[in-house]
């Protein structure tokens, strides 16, 4: 019987692309999807449980001496992209406050970098419990964190949303890394990764397909062709060299700014 490999993943808009040939039988594979949480399938990797997942880079950072990464495999913006941006209250006179919901560590870990570097400015984190729309917590707080669909809907429909991945290549001309393809160290070797590779083409070349179907699933809250212009233009998904040497910036920044403890080696797969 062949074997099955179990690969960690989040179904949303910027992972579908990897994904959706995978899910929609449009090739032999030997993987078992499991949908969950970026955290859950850090965890999932950490103990055995999942034989490769897509994890942050931060998450990654903070573990990378268990994991390994796909050198030709990953989710990354090369500038503005509508996936995290702080929306800001208009006509502020002060911007220290910004609410936040706690799945956001890497977003609000790059922001709080970023403010840091270009305002000399400590930004207030308020935790919010509760989900709620945007502009109700613009009415309470100065500026919102907003990642994945919400800061695309905001990007699209309003004029107040800072991209932090815009802030980035601004800022170091480099690329930022949403998520990364991991494994454990001593099982990388085994994954078939041509499968993958695969995969990625058929997304890419099925785009159309993932922005219409993307957008039935939010119930028309945006056009299916904004999905694909963000599709198309705000992501790339197979990183080159000189993208991996600005993640390796982006972790400079992580351990200067004191959120990492020590500065992480960059272990590729085995093949």
């Amino acid at each position: 019987m062949k074997k099955q490999f179990k690969l960690g993943a989040e179904y949303n808009l910027i992972q579908k692309p990897l994904l959706f040939a995978l899910r929609e039988g449009l090739l032999e594979h030997s993987f078992d999807l499991v949908m969950q949480p970026s955290r859950e399938t850090l965890q999932g990797l950490l103990h055995g449980e999942l034989d490769a997942g897509f994890i942050t880079p931060l998450q990654y950072a903070r573990n990378s001496v268990q994991l390994s990464l796909c050198p030709d495999t990953a989710v990354l913006s090369a500038g503005p992209c509508g996936w995290a941006g702080l929306l800001f209250r208009e006509n502020l006179t002060r911007f220290d406050q910004v609410a936040v919901w706690p799945d956001s560590q890497l977003y609000q870990s790059l922001a709080g970098i970023l403010f840091r570097e270009n305002y000399e400015l400590d930004l207030e984190w308020q935790i919010l419990e509760t989900l709620s729309e945007p502009e109700k917590v613009l009415e309470k707080y100065p500026g919102v964190l907003l990642s994945g669909e919400p800061a695309l809907v905001a990007a699209a429909k309003l004029d107040n949303l800072l991209d932090l991945c815009e802030l980035w290549w601004e800022k170091t001309d480099s690329a930022f890394f949403h998520y990364l393809l991991a494994a454990p160290r001593e099982n990388s070797g085994a994954l078939p990764l041509e499968q993958l590779r695969l995969a990625r083409s058929l997304g890419v070349h099925n785009l159309n397909r993932i922005a219409r179907t993307h957008a039935e699933q939010q119930k028309g809250t945006l056009n299916w062709v904004y999905y694909l212009e963000r599709l198309q233009n705000g992501f790339g998904l197979e990183p080159a060299p000189a993208h991996w040497e600005g993640m390796r910036l982006y972790f400079e920044y992580l351990f200067y700014h004191g959120r990492i403890d020590y500065l992480p080696d960059v272990h590729f797969f085995d093949r």
